[in-house]
């Protein structure tokens, strides 16, 4: 939903997997990326058949021992908010936010959903930037521009046979006016 609202998901490489940012700062702490709007930069995390085991464990050691301090928690449900369907898999394999091992899309979306299943619930450091996102989705201008480019403008071709249909179109409504105002 995300993306089809024209968020774009660029991954940021050799960094913590807490490091996660957005077009506009989210604390007064933070700097702003020089990055355009709608652009959310995040770490890139390796899926593979030991990444379920490692992640419920720190959870758990998270949870058990370090009430309050529950980073891999925290980032696990932003990953759940973001993930629900195979397709967001892809979207972010694509956009190399996610490099997956496991070779299926599906695997990697039920065992991302499955993570959250038993945790506890857990204040998120991430309610800035989930706020931030929520409020970019609700905008119907970011949305129907994000449709306009994605529909009209995905290749060369189309967005060049809209430019030169516009161009058509103009032209002849300002003659037919001209037309009119003659007589």
């Amino acid at each position: 939903m995300l993306h089809q609202a024209g968020i774009k998901f660029k991954p940021l490489p050799n960094v913590s997997l807490l490091d996660i940012r957005a077009w506009k700062p989210l604390s007064k702490l933070e700097t702003p990326p020089s990055d355009k709007k709608g652009k959310l930069l995040m770490p890139s995390l390796e899926i593979d058949n030991n990444t379920d085991c490692l992640l419920r464990n720190l959870i758990a050691l998270e949870q058990l021992h370090y009430p309050g301090e529950e980073y891999i928690c925290r980032y696990v449900k932003l990953l759940d908010f973001l993930v629900d369907l195979e397709n967001d898999v892809d979207l972010l394999i694509e956009n190399k936010v996610i490099v997956s091992k496991l070779g299926d899309s599906k695997a990697v979306a039920e065992l991302i959903n499955g993570l959250c299943r038993e945790m506890v619930e857990v204040s998120s450091t991430f309610d800035p930037l989930s706020k931030l996102l929520n409020d970019y989705y609700d905008s119907s201008w970011n949305k129907n521009k994000a449709y306009l480019v994605s529909v009209y403008f995905k290749n060369i071709w189309t967005g060049t046979g809209t430019v030169v249909g516009s161009l058509i179109l103009l032209v002849t409504v300002t003659r037919f006016i001209l037309y009119l105002l003659r007589y």
